[in-house]
């Protein structure tokens, strides 16, 4: 067999091909981890992604294959935490509905703790309501212009 740098060719391969190997991310190992670490490694490799593009965009070194991994394993991730849903029986719009409520419940934390105060606002119909009642309560002779004169 031929030799490369003191190895026979089909070792050198055999070692480059485990290598390539070793940075795929199994999915029996992810599906040990519970609910709330798959969505802290989903937001980690979404802000992965982010920096990726932004080096890419600027033209700074970087390696390509670590795209194909951080998306590969985010879809990993997420089919691993939609198969959760589906044992549980939630059905696919109940889950983008929870997920948006919980999104929107964070966010109304954080506001709360900043001292931010929301106020939904009133419908057309309660201010013309409101409007009505202060008017019947003035009564007719307050809308008269130039009567006492």
């Amino acid at each position: 067999a031929p030799r490369v740098a003191g190895r026979a060719a089909g070792a050198r391969a055999a070692a480059v091909v485990c290598r390539a190997q070793e940075t795929w991310t199994q999915a029996a190992e992810l599906r040990s981890l519970s609910d709330a670490d798959i969505d802290a490694k989903v937001q980690e490799l979404e802000s992965e992604l982010l920096n990726l593009r932004i080096a890419k965009a600027t033209r700074k070194e970087f390696k390509t294959h670590q795209f194909r991994h951080a998306k590969r394993t985010v879809a990993q991730l997420l089919t691993i935490k939609r198969e959760r849903q589906i044992e549980q029986g939630i059905s696919a719009r109940d889950s983008r509905r929870m997920e948006k409520r919980a999104e929107l419940a964070k966010e109304k934390a954080v506001l709360k703790d900043m001292g931010v105060v929301i106020q939904r606002p009133k419908s057309t119909k309660l201010r013309y309501q409101k409007a009505q009642a202060i008017r019947e309560a003035r009564g007719k002779e307050f809308y008269v212009v130039g009567k006492d004169q």
